[in-house]
């Protein structure tokens, strides 16, 4: 049987993999794990009706849990400090965001399902830690995302339309 924590990270894959093809986007998986959970590539249509992928693309490190402070503007969540600088480097090709997704307490909430629906619980937000001081910490970095900052289809969309336009460093 799998422990919780797999539970919780093959169900924010899934999340993940299901926004991204919602939004008419691949979603891949590396290989290796150095930091870099996943990316999500734009998918072009070709002239000639033939799709590919354009080149367009956004890394992710994607965390799962039930241990999540929140107010009425931002989310709280305490990350492991060597991911967090993964998250803030500068000397990268593609940008990278990072995704926050949150479970119910009660592991029976997580997933539940009928023949009329499938219904996981609760939602994921999304920021980019791009260019933030490192930090010196051995163990965890506290991490505010905008509660507007849902990863949904259309905030993945956006994402991909500012990094195409070469503005998506400057909507931050």
């Amino acid at each position: 049987m799998l422990t919780d924590e797999h539970i919780k990270e093959g169900l924010s894959l899934a999340y993940v993999s299901a926004v991204a093809h919602m939004a008419g986007m691949d979603y891949t998986q590396p290989k290796f794990d150095y930091g870099i959970d996943g990316t999500i590539s734009e998918i072009k249509v070709r002239p000639d009706g033939r799709r590919c992928p354009n080149g367009f693309k956004v890394e992710f490190q994607l965390k799962s849990t039930v241990n999540l402070s929140m107010d009425s503007k931002y989310i709280t969540y305490n990350l492991d400090s060597k991911n967090y600088n993964d998250l803030v480097e500068t000397e990268i090709g593609t940008p990278r965001i990072l995704i926050v997704f949150y479970l119910p307490r009660d592991r029976n909430h997580w997933l539940n399902l009928s023949e009329s629906e499938l219904v996981l619980k609760h939602c994921a937000w999304w920021t980019c830690l791009y260019g933030n001081t490192p930090t010196r910490n051995v163990s965890k970095k506290t991490v505010q995302i905008p509660r507007d900052q849902l990863f949904d289809v259309s905030a993945l969309q956006k994402i991909i339309r500012d990094i195409r336009g070469g503005r998506f460093y400057a909507s931050l």
